[in-house]
């Protein structure tokens, strides 16, 4: 399990805040270089836990997005932002992401080092509703259908599942997920 990390010795829990704030604004209304984290959460009926993005949102507000997670904080590890984003957006209570692959990932309105994880989890899920609007349970199947549909998928989550269906063919599973990598 992983225990999330306490704010910097030294700084006051709204300095703290202001901090990641200023840390995350800019990197998404200037595009610039960021670490993100991309946590593929899977059931044991093998069904991916996908999420509709809230209309607020400030990146594709609305799309599918096949993962959870978010930009690495200042003060982060990307294991430790992996577990803190599964805690806020699905209230997963003890997350452990195992660690998969790193990609580069540049678009017109996201560039990022994306960090993408893999997290076994059957237990009840209370998504975070400032971040989420629905949540929807797919196989692959489904997955496969959506993207020859071309609905609306964020670009990153996207380009993630491309790198998770080579991650699996090297893996030896052939083209299947299993519980343990």
């Amino acid at each position: 399990m992983i225990i999330l990390q306490e704010k910097p010795l030294g700084l006051k829990w709204y300095e703290f805040l202001i901090l990641q704030f200023l840390t995350i604004y800019p990197q998404q209304t200037q595009n610039l270089w960021h670490r993100s984290t991309q946590i593929f959460v899977i059931n044991n009926q093998r069904e991916f836990i996908v999420q509709k993005r809230s209309t607020n949102k400030f990146y594709c507000p609305g799309y599918i997005d096949l993962v959870f997670g978010g930009v690495v904080g200042m003060s982060e590890t990307e294991d430790v932002s992996a577990a803190r984003e599964l805690q806020e957006e699905l209230s997963i209570i003890t997350p452990d992401p195992k660690f998969m692959f790193k990609f580069r990932f540049e678009s017109e309105f996201s560039k990022a080092w994306c960090y993408s994880y893999l997290q076994f989890y059957s237990g009840a899920v209370k998504p975070q509703g400032s971040e989420i609007d629905a949540i929807f349970f797919w196989d692959e199947e489904k997955i496969q259908d959506k993207i020859k549909a071309q609905a609306l998928i964020t670009p990153d989550s996207l380009e993630a599942y491309k790198h998770l269906q080579e991650f699996i063919k090297k893996s030896g599973d052939k083209g299947r997920l299993r519980s343990t990598y």
